[in-house]
């Protein structure tokens, strides 16, 4: 038996090497990676995010090289090579890493760094079996740029001359930077401003352009798209963006729940206790709460609003199956509306589409 104990003698090792090779080969493995063929891609897509003030409104370019090419947008071996090298040894700051952890609105960033942009590249490489391997690279840009990116993005916009990207004084977030980014502009958004919806969901330059599937399918949470909030912006300006707890008597509860059943044309009389809690009023779809005593846990998917879970764990195991339900809060406060369902998907709660969730909010709207 070789044992290796320490330093290991450079004859030892080389003896265990040599057996430890021989023993893949012998078993098959194909878990060693295969070399390439050559460092240099025949094709190479480029892009490039400018979060900065461009004169000329080119905030992103796209550009899908070939390499050595005869046909579509051509490249030497020598630029391509001199770009890959240039972008793999980018060294990103802390805060590049502390933000790809949270791609949420509120982040412990924000504010903190000016964001100016990123690089990403990505190319396949032929291997020597016949396959393809793919590569990467996506860097993040804050505070300032690296050195020769002046240089980088000159011959970038020299390879494609269509549409140049114009280095500037770093964007900050308003309503005329999110039209700028997005094309979104404030008469898409029904009795409202993009300002207000900046004051009500604040977000950042990075979040805008870099959030999952891109700023043109931005989502105020996992299933309503930007689209959706500014078509319905005073139901979402009603949305909860902070938990409310106030006190509150019985007789105020069943007035307001008498006032509900009224607005949603249903009979006051008809208002009753609901076992798990709070008040139900008969043919209705929905369970009103005292804030000061609200059953549930509150919940927010990737950004806001808020929500109320109910997490349900079957025979006594781990499993969670959870029911979430769109809240809306009286004007003081003091009370919730748990409708039945959610703008959020959950395992046992109905998922609402936002057109149907606003015409109920349009009943209800001087109650909320």
């Amino acid at each position: 038996m070789i044992t290796i104990e320490g330093v290991v003698p450079v004859v030892k090792r080389e003896f265990v090497c040599a057996i430890l090779s021989a023993v893949v080969l012998l078993c098959g493995c194909n878990s060693l990676p295969v070399p390439v063929k050559n460092t240099i891609p025949d094709e190479l897509y480029i892009e490039v995010l400018n979060a900065t003030d461009a004169p000329n409104g080119v905030y992103s370019k796209a550009v899908n090289c070939v390499v050595d090419g005869d046909t579509g947008i051509k490249i030497t071996r020598e630029q391509a090579e001199y770009i890959i090298s240039y972008v793999k040894n980018i060294e990103e700051p802390a805060c590049a890493k502390d933000r790809r952890k949270d791609y949420g609105m509120y982040s412990e960033v924000s504010g903190e760094h000016d964001y100016l942009g990123s690089v990403y590249i990505h190319y396949f490489l032929e291997t020597r079996d016949g396959g393809t391997k793919y590569y990467s690279e996506n860097k993040q840009l804050f505070d300032e740029y690296p050195e020769g990116y002046e240089d980088f993005i000159k011959l970038i916009n020299e390879i494609d001359s269509n549409e140049q990207i114009i280095l500037g004084e770093p964007l900050v977030m308003s309503g005329d930077a999110f039209s700028k980014i997005t094309g979104f502009t404030d008469d898409m958004v029904t009795d409202g401003t993009i300002g207000e919806f900046l004051d009500k969901y604040p977000i950042d330059i990075y979040y805008l352009m870099n959030y999952p599937n891109g700023y043109k399918f931005f989502r105020i949470n996992s299933e309503t798209y930007i689209t959706d909030v500014f078509e319905y912006w005073p139901m979402f300006r009603a949305l909860p963006t902070e938990i409310r707890n106030v006190e509150s008597t019985e007789a105020e509860f069943q007035a307001y729940v008498e006032a509900l059943a009224k607005a949603l044309g249903a009979d006051p009389s008809k208002v009753s206790d609901f076992e798990r809690g709070g008040k139900i009023i008969a043919g209705q779809g929905l369970v009103i709460y005292q804030t000061c005593d609200i059953p549930g846990i509150y919940e927010y998917s990737d950004t806001l609003p808020y929500h109320l879970v109910d997490h349900n764990y079957y025979d006594g195991g781990s499993m969670d199956q959870d029911e979430r339900h769109t809240i809306f809060y009286s004007p003081d406060g003091k009370f919730a509306i748990a409708v039945n369902g959610c703008l959020e998907r959950s395992y046992l709660g109905e998922w609402i589409q936002p057109a149907e969730l606003y015409e109920f909010y349009l009943k209800i709207a001087d109650l909320v």
